[in-house]
């Protein structure tokens, strides 16, 4: 599936129907797994979100089997700009887990959104806290000595 969404190219490949058939299929009784998607998508539009606020363009937003990929046009202009995408992913995450704590609703749910919040707040150059780790050493270093910082943090985590 494939259409255009205010200058957005939005597709679903193969592997996102594959996912939600896996799911349904292999877990009829278990709404984990579809709470765990869920809360990866949630997480992903987060992102998403805080692309279109910072002013930047989205080319292409795609399902896939492990949730969304998004494709900007060019470099973002500033890495304040890299450090608060980076952090809404996450932030969606946390704001669902405290709502749902709040409410005393959807516990569970809530649960898996924590947790996938703090896995990807770890400072692991490829997870969110990592690429915001990065981009806030970029603003008092320079980039081949924050990225040498950021890998070494990587590692040692």
């Amino acid at each position: 599936m494939r259409f255009d969404a205010h200058g957005t190219d939005v597709r679903a490949g193969y592997g996102f129907s594959l996912a939600l058939f896996l799911i349904l299929f292999f877990s009829p009784d278990s709404l984990v797994p579809l709470y765990l998607f869920t809360a990866s998508l949630l997480h992903e539009a987060g992102h998403y979100a805080a692309l279109r606020l910072s002013g930047e363009r989205v080319s292409e937003l795609e399902f896939t089997f492990c949730g969304m990929k998004i494709t900007r046009n060019g470099q973002l202009s500033s890495f304040s700009k890299d450090i608060f995408i980076y952090i809404c992913g996450p932030l969606v995450n946390l704001i669902i887990y405290f709502t749902a704590q709040l409410f005393q609703f959807g516990i569970e749910f809530g649960r898996i959104n924590l947790t996938l919040a703090l896995f990807n707040l770890l400072p692991v150059y490829s997870l969110d806290g990592g690429g915001a780790l990065y981009s806030f050493f970029c603003t008092k270093l320079t980039e081949r000595k924050a990225k040498a910082l950021s890998l070494y943090i990587s590692f040692v985590t």
